[in-house]
């Protein structure tokens, strides 16, 4: 064939000039409603080419093979698939991210004790940012001013629940960090119907009731509760806080862009403090590797690994997976960090852990 047509993926395909200003000039509608005329066209013709009643029109590949399993595979039922299949390598891929994550606790925990704590974080988003736009300058094209507004008040929220989570760090172990971070996950529903005026269900209540019950055997020291543990669960409000304010705004604005104002903000808010407090420069290099990592892999790479992943698997896959960075931290906490977990520790990180687990199947 002299101009063969490549079909491998959507991504390989760049529509020719002929076929963009096609697109320009095509008249347009809303999909949803059935009132797109040439989708509707395009799948009346796919389909009679087929020999089927209806056809229906996917944007990317990755739906079309999610949507392709989900009727030929049923909840439970096994599917062969090809070793470096995109469904296979997915969710391994966002595994290494949540332990990259859970890892970052026991790598903090030492370098903190080197260098101020806002002080490490502002170098950390400063490297993050960088990282970003480097891996990406095209990114800096998509800002725009309700971006920037958004992602303004999302990055305070995000930075205000590093700075509290960091303190914490800093007073406490990294494995009680992990778990106590993680109530994020049911502080979520609280926050959304405090603002959002979202109902909240008997069984969320459970939930919540369940992770209380973890968090006092965490935090609780006889009869006082111990400041690392206190400052921490401030920061599980914030990052709760933060997820619910990108679940409002961020509809139709770029993951990516929004993601390097958010973290400029970070950069910002972390740098200002330091400053005032006298900024201190990384002392070493394990301080500067911890740095690069929590920066580079933790949040640059992670982010692309988590996107691309998100393409290839249901949200709540993703949210299963994403919560085993708490089980990462406490893993490597007693491994490489030497920690140890008392039997009340234990029972109260299990309890997390659970209303976790559940507060993510219940969304499903």
């Amino acid at each position: 064939m002299a101009n063969p047509i490549d079909l491998r993926s959507d991504t390989v395909t760049r529509p020719s000039q002929a076929m963009r200003q096609a697109m320009a000039s095509a008249e347009v509608g809303d999909d949803v409603y059935s009132d797109d005329p040439m989708v509707n066209s395009l799948e009346e013709r796919v389909a009679a080419l087929f020999g089927k009643e209806a056809g229906v029109f996917t944007p990317t590949g990755s739906l079309a093979n999610q949507l392709a399993i989900r009727m030929l595979v049923a909840p439970g039922e096994e599917l062969i698939a090809e070793t470096n299949s995109h469904i296979v390598r997915a969710p391994w891929a966002l595994l290494a991210v949540s332990a990259s994550w859970g890892a970052a606790f026991v790598l903090m925990k030492p370098a903190i004790e080197r260098q101020a704590v806002n002080s490490f974080l502002a170098t950390r988003f400063v490297v993050a940012v960088l990282a970003m736009v480097i891996l990406r300058p095209s990114v800096l094209q998509k800002l725009n001013r309700e971006l920037i507004l958004k992602g303004s008040l999302a990055g305070l929220f995000l930075g205000s629940g590093y700075i509290f989570q960091t303190l914490g760090l800093a007073r406490t172990g990294a494995a009680i960090t992990g778990f106590v971070t993680g109530l994020y996950v049911v502080l979520t529903p609280l926050i959304a119907a405090l603002f959002l005026k979202e109902r909240i269900r008997a069984f969320t209540w459970f939930c919540v009731v369940l992770a209380t019950i973890g968090l006092a055997l965490l935090s609780l020291q006889g009869w006082s509760v111990g400041v690392g543990e206190a400052l921490v669960f401030i920061s599980a409000i914030a990052f709760a806080a933060h997820i619910v304010t990108l679940s409002k705004w961020s509809l139709g604005l770029d993951a990516y862009a929004l993601t390097v104002v958010q973290l400029t903000i970070c950069a910002i808010l972390t740098g200002v403090i330091s400053l005032g407090q006298g900024y201190e420069t990384p002392p070493d290099a394990g301080v500067w590797g911890v740095v690069i990592f929590t920066a580079v892999v933790c949040t640059a790479v992670a982010f692309i690994v988590q996107t691309w992943s998100q393409a290839h698997m249901t949200s709540t896959k993703v949210a299963v997976i994403l919560t085993m960075e708490v089980v990462f931290a406490a893993l490597f906490a007693v491994v490489f960090g030497g920690e140890s977990l008392s039997l009340q520790v234990s029972i109260g990180g299990i309890l997390v852990v659970i209303a976790m687990y559940l507060i993510v199947m219940k969304e499903a």
